[in-house]
């Protein structure tokens, strides 16, 4: 067993035998039970960011395979935010916000509303380079999720980020249809009510 102690306003652990800590953790997830024991070396006292680093990444007893966090396993881009897709646009970002908007009225899409962080912050004396947030759906598409799902009400409707960055780069990004199904626990056959969000994407970034 390991105790709790309180250290100078700091829980520390007491130590096992050799000054190492035996650190144990049951995870849950696809039915599947996945435990992790890491022996670490550390000081009498140790912070939480140790901790964090210790249980990175998880690994499979049975495989010695990586197992990452839930939701990161889909929907994953080379960029390090989890659950996001993004794509470059060749227009500027008014051009693909106008761009979106006509693909979704062609596909009989709502556009609820138009969220511009950059003109937001103008009016209080801040800068940022364009980035606008567009939030549409169908609730003929989104009603289905959120009965199956309820705290998918929490991502819905969709949106796409339109945004140029520092070097006046322009991109969309979007909720992966995969992490919102993982994450809300919803059934496979309606991930089909959200994938299409990708292709919208594409669609107003070419």
């Amino acid at each position: 067993m390991i105790r709790a102690e309180e250290t100078d306003g700091v829980k520390a652990r007491e130590p096992l035998s050799g000054g190492a800590y035996e650190i144990g953790m049951m995870f849950m997830r696809c039915n599947r039970r996945i435990s992790l024991s890491i022996p670490v070396c550390v000081q009498w006292t140790c912070a939480l960011p140790f901790l964090r680093e210790s249980v990175l990444p998880f690994i499979d007893r049975e495989t010695g395979s990586r197992i990452p966090f839930p939701g990161m396993e889909d929907g994953m881009n080379s960029g390090t935010e989890v659950g996001i897709q993004s794509l470059p646009s060749k227009h500027s970002v008014d051009e693909t916000v106008e761009r979106l908007k006509n693909i979704l009225q062609a596909k009989g899409v709502t556009v609820f509303t138009i969220v511009d962080h950059s003109g937001e912050a103008q009016k209080v004396g801040m800068t940022m380079p364009p980035t606008k947030l567009v939030i549409f759906g169908n609730p003929k598409a989104g009603t289905p999720l959120m009965l199956a799902a309820p705290s998918s009400a929490i991502d819905l409707p969709l949106k796409i980020l339109v945004a140029e960055d520092g070097s006046g780069r322009v991109s969309v990004s979007w909720n992966d249809a995969g992490y919102l199904k993982n994450r809300h626990g919803f059934p496979a056959e309606l991930n089909g009510n959200i994938a299409v969000v990708e292709a919208i994407a594409a669609g107003a970034a070419q």
